[in-house]
């Protein structure tokens, strides 16, 4: 397609999901709405994104953003108060975001949170075991106007930028994979195969934050693996 793959909008309340998703190749218009060129969008959302597979787009794979409000602490009517967007991100695959174009359009992310101000109900995203491989920027991107939420147990392999950027308030304990061959790590990266080729290769998460199954449903336990695909 020539804009996002997926954009939700305005899901302020309710348990809200995007998940199961194969998106491939989006965001091919690079002459108008280059704000619109995402794998999947999250605007002004309370959802949780997780067990996608997202292979080329033209911005960011994943978007988590708060634009036009609604603003933290004000009333509205029907709905109340809103203090945060909790949106839990995890089992995620984002290959090649930003890299789509032959041009700099803009800049991808694998994966990419933020606000467009400060008075906005800001994000609190918990991202965790994504593998993101190739984003033209940081395999994860936070931006100055985010809550409270952490990165952990991700795999984040050849980003441009490096691999994760943090503002706001998330923090991350050094459980993400950032270094590593790809053929090595994977199975078949230039299939877009991402399997672990061993346990070794990205071992030891371990903790309350680590999703119960894997990308494919396979069970996790013990030492799970980094990333969204458990080995096995």
């Amino acid at each position: 397609t020539g804009r996002d793959g997926i954009q939700v909008k305005s899901w302020w309340s309710g348990t809200n999901t995007v998940s199961g998703l194969t998106i491939r190749d989006v965001g091919l218009n690079t002459t108008d709405e280059a704000g619109q060129r995402f794998g999947i969008s999250a605007l002004s959302s309370k959802v949780d994104i997780y067990n996608n597979t997202i292979l080329g787009s033209g911005d960011s794979g994943i978007q988590y953003y708060t634009q036009f409000g609604p603003d933290a602490a004000t009333n509205y009517s029907g709905y109340g108060t809103f203090s945060s967007f909790p949106g839990l991100i995890y089992n995620n695959v984002v290959a090649r975001p930003g890299l789509i174009d032959s041009g700099t359009v803009n800049t991808g992310h694998g994966i990419t949170v933020s606000s467009d101000g400060s008075s906005r109900t800001q994000a609190a995203p918990s991202i965790y075991n994504n593998t993101v491989i190739d984003a033209e920027g940081y395999g994860v991107n936070i931006g100055t106007y985010v809550g409270t939420g952490f990165i952990r147990n991700n795999i984040l392999i050849d980003s441009g930028s490096g691999a994760y950027n943090l503002g706001g308030s998330v923090t991350q304990n050094g459980t993400n994979l950032a270094t590593g061959v790809q053929s090595t790590l994977f199975v078949a990266p230039g299939s877009d195969n991402y399997h672990l080729n061993s346990e070794q290769a990205a071992s030891g998460s371990i903790g309350t934050d680590i999703s119960a199954t894997d990308i494919e449903g396979i069970s996790r336990s013990g030492t799970a693996s980094k990333g969204a695909y458990e080995y096995n």
